[in-house]
């Protein structure tokens, strides 16, 4: 948020603000281009050539009555700012400005630009145009400047000629020094600004505030229609999803829920089923009698089988019963009656616990009595 801020103000300060070395520049296509329209622009950066900077030191601490001297020595092309106050001086920096300056709202001198890139007893060499340069320094008090020339030709002799102990020099070119104007002026303080408002004219500061906020007014409106359009792109998407992800969710739940009716019926047939006896093994044994016997009644009392009949021969039937690895204590319960065609009888046998197959009959009982079931 806080580089968003930082271009739309560079943005900004770049619509308003020209530079003067006695050649026009002005900002255009992120770029430095040198013009010759005669253009009022609103803020002017001025080369050193066109101005004279001087520091005063003056014996008065209290800065509102340092103020009210100051304001004499005011006039429409001469500034002032605190630099620094010690114990028994207060350091002043006056600019006075050429009035052959190309008319502007507000002149800023360049070298208060220069000082935030320049540390403190560094000694700067600094292209004013093409052909020509100047020296710059400063400290905690104090900011020294002199035109470049046969006789103060190097930074050490421009640092012996100010007393400044010099830690390092370095150079700045023209191209570079431009390139330092937006980024420069970004970076002054409030109270700097407001040392360079012109005070002996009414300056009519609706068309200023007009053409400074539009753009500002518009970048933002941009951003926070482009930042809602992003967010409610994502709060759908995330909506969507949601909405998925809980039919998903249903479903599974109403899958659990058959899975568990289903089980609670499992469980529910398998407890009525234990306590039924089964009677297949019954049915097993029965089904080789069914071609030889006429059997009405099947009666199981205490698993105990009990059959009532007739067929041709009632000890037939006992001696196949018998024969049965699966039967045992098979017996005549009453005595055989005789009728016309076959002899009537009860027999009753126990079946084992465990069903045994013989080969004998084992193929042809099962699959007759799958057939009679």
């Amino acid at each position: 948020m806080l580089s968003i801020i930082s271009k739309i103000k560079n943005k900004i300060i770049a619509n308003i603000v020209g530079y003067y070395n006695s050649q026009r520049y002005e900002f255009k296509q992120q770029q430095w281009q040198q013009t010759n329209e005669h253009k009022n622009v609103k803020i002017l950066v001025v080369s050193p050539r066109f101005y004279s900077q001087t520091v005063k030191k003056y014996p008065i601490t209290d800065r509102s009555e340092l103020k009210k001297l100051l304001k004499l020595q005011r006039s429409s092309n001469h500034f002032y700012l605190i630099k620094a106050v010690d114990e028994q001086n207060t350091h002043v920096i006056h600019w006075h400005f050429s009035e052959l300056l190309p008319k502007a709202w507000l002149y800023i001198p360049e070298t208060l630009i220069i000082e935030h890139q320049c540390d403190e007893n560094q000694v700067l060499e600094i292209n004013e145009t093409e052909n020509s340069s100047y020296y710059f320094c400063n400290d905690k008090s104090n900011a020294f400047l002199a035109q470049k020339s046969l006789l103060m030709n190097t930074p050490e002799r421009f640092a012996i000629s100010t007393g400044v102990q010099p830690s390092q020099s370095k150079l700045l070119t023209f191209e570079k020094k431009l390139n330092l104007i937006i980024s420069g002026l970004s970076k002054l303080k409030p109270k700097q600004w407001l040392a360079f408002l012109p005070k002996n004219e009414q300056i009519n500061w609706w068309p200023i505030v007009i053409k400074s906020v539009l753009p500002a007014t518009t970048l933002v409106l941009i951003y926070i229609v482009l930042s809602s359009a992003y967010l409610f792109t994502i709060n759908a998407h995330y909506n969507n999803t949601l909405n998925e992800q809980s039919e998903n969710v249903n479903d599974l739940l109403n899958l659990q829920q058959s899975v568990d009716e289903k089980q609670t019926t499992y469980i529910q047939l398998q407890q009525f089923l234990a306590d039924k006896n089964s009677y297949l093994p019954l049915w097993l044994e029965l089904s080789p009698l069914f071609e030889h016997v006429n059997i009405s009644n099947i009666r199981v009392d205490n698993g105990r089988v009990q059959i009532r009949g007739s067929a041709k021969q009632a000890t037939s039937i006992m001696e196949i019963l018998t024969k049965s690895p699966n039967v045992i204590t098979a017996k005549f319960d009453s005595p055989v009656s005789q009728s016309r065609r076959s002899e009537q009888f009860i027999i009753s046998f126990t079946l084992t616990n465990q069903l045994m197959l013989d080969n004998k009959f084992s193929t042809k009982a099962v699959t007759e009595g799958a057939d009679n079931e």
